[in-house]
């Protein structure tokens, strides 16, 4: 069966090793390959990935208009590159920026609260889940904190919350099976028909807690990532595999494709 990593980055060529130094500096992470397209098409070919869901990040609301753009102009020339976009509530008029990549076939858009130095409830946001919402489109967001610790930790599981209750028919990937190292209060953000968790960067974190978080979850609920370029995708797809067995086939590829409406 097909595998469909649905968190994975890349980055125009004269882009990448900016945003490398960048991570290095700020959360002491080395790459494991060039975040670059011809970097994550390498990768897919050894690890078995068929289909990678590019997430797109704009850390400032100035950068989404570029970085989207990047994509278009890119997005038809790698059948095995599926882009969401990037979005940020500082963007111009972001819920007509949504709007509009809707009409350009997105599926979906990438948030990063952290690094964007917003809360996922704020009222500009809620304007961005209006737009998803009425678009049938999806929300990739990080959740829970960081490699360094963050401070203050805007994409906290609490502050999905009424996010979940506001728009019940938001499709939402809470990445990092639902908040990186604050999985003490997954709780929080459970129990909601259309949330899902993606496993990105999260196979370190040791066989039992993974399965465990995974049975909390629910299986049904639960999307293979990597969080490539900072993660080796053959590492987390033998990984995975060897932990969850059989399963592994709902979490590489029956969940995804039933979300992204794949036939």
């Amino acid at each position: 069966m097909s595998v469909i990593d649905f968190h994975a980055h890349c980055y125009p060529g004269d882009v990448w090793p900016k945003v490398d130094a960048a991570i290095v500096k700020n959360y002491n992470k080395k790459a494991e390959s060039p975040g670059t397209v011809e970097g994550l098409s390498k990768a897919m070919n050894v690890s078995g990935i068929s289909l990678s869901v590019v997430q797109p990040v704009a850390n400032q609301g100035k950068h989404v208009d570029s970085v989207n753009k990047w994509i278009e102009s890119i997005r038809d020339s790698h059948n095995d590159l599926l882009f969401f976009g990037a979005m940020h509530p500082e963007a111009q008029e972001p819920y007509q920026a949504v709007c509009d990549l809707a009409r350009k076939g997105f599926r979906g858009i990438k948030m990063q609260p952290n690094a964007g130095k917003y809360y996922p409830n704020s009222e500009e946001c809620f304007k961005i889940y209006q737009a998803l919402s009425e678009n049938d489109m999806i929300l990739m967001t990080h959740a829970g904190d960081e490699l360094l610790p963050y401070s203050p930790l805007y994409a906290h599981p609490k502050n999905f919350v009424s996010v979940f209750e506001s728009f019940p028919d938001l499709r939402v990937v809470l990445a990092h099976l639902g908040g990186y190292k604050t999985w003490q209060d997954l709780d929080m953000v459970l129990g909601y028909k259309n949330v899902y968790y993606d496993t990105a960067m999260s196979c370190e974190i040791g066989d039992e807690e993974f399965r465990s978080l995974v049975e909390r979850i629910g299986i049904d609920k639960v999307l293979f990532g990597t969080d490539f370029p900072w993660y080796n995708p053959k590492k987390a797809v033998d990984y995975t595999r060897k932990v969850l067995g059989e399963k592994a086939d709902k979490v590489f590829c029956v969940n995804p494709r039933g979300l992204l409406g794949l036939e």
